[in-house]
C-alpha cells in the first residue's frame, strides 16, 4: 500500500504550454494518476509519474515533434 501523504494525485491530465496555445512552441502533458514520491532534495521533491510524460514541439499550436519520457 502506498503512503498517501507521499503522493500527488492528478484527476485529469495537466498541460503546460510555453505561450498561449496558438503561439506556443513547446508543451508538456502530465498524465492523470497517482505520482509517488521517489526522492527528496533540499529544495525539491521528485515524483514518479504513473505513465510517460509527453513533451512536444509545436508550430501554431499543432504538435510537430516530441517524445514521451
Amino acid at each position: 500500500m502506498t503512503d498517501v501523504t507521499k503522493t500527488v494525485t492528478l484527476r485529469e491530465p495537466v498541460v503546460w504550454l510555453s505561450a498561449p496555445a496558438d503561439r506556443a512552441s513547446k508543451g508538456v502533458r502530465l498524465p492523470l494518476g497517482v505520482y509517488v514520491l521517489e526522492a527528496k532534495a533540499p529544495d525539491y521533491l521528485y515524483f514518479r509519474a504513473p505513465a510517460p510524460i509527453e513533451m512536444r514541439a509545436l508550430k501554431k499550436g499543432t504538435p510537430v515533434d516530441g517524445r514521451d519520457i
